[in-house]
């Protein structure tokens, strides 16, 4: 995904759910579980150039 707005950031217990729309409309939504943390102001509306996924080891990434 490249060129996407953050519409909401949902978070419930240690999951976040952002919830984005692309430069050609299309609605994007990435699921975060096991989330310890997080920290954000006014994230809505903010524009994401590019995401991918980047591989490393525990504790930041819990792939059970």
């Amino acid at each position: 995904m490249h060129d996407g707005v953050i519409k909401r950031v949902l978070r419930e217990s240690d999951e976040v759910k952002v919830i984005m729309e692309s430069i050609d409309k299309e609605g994007i939504s990435i699921e975060f579980f096991g989330v310890k943390s997080i920290e954000s102001f006014k994230p809505e509306g903010m524009m994401l150039y590019g995401i991918c996924e980047v591989k490393t080891e525990e504790p930041f990434r819990d792939c059970t």
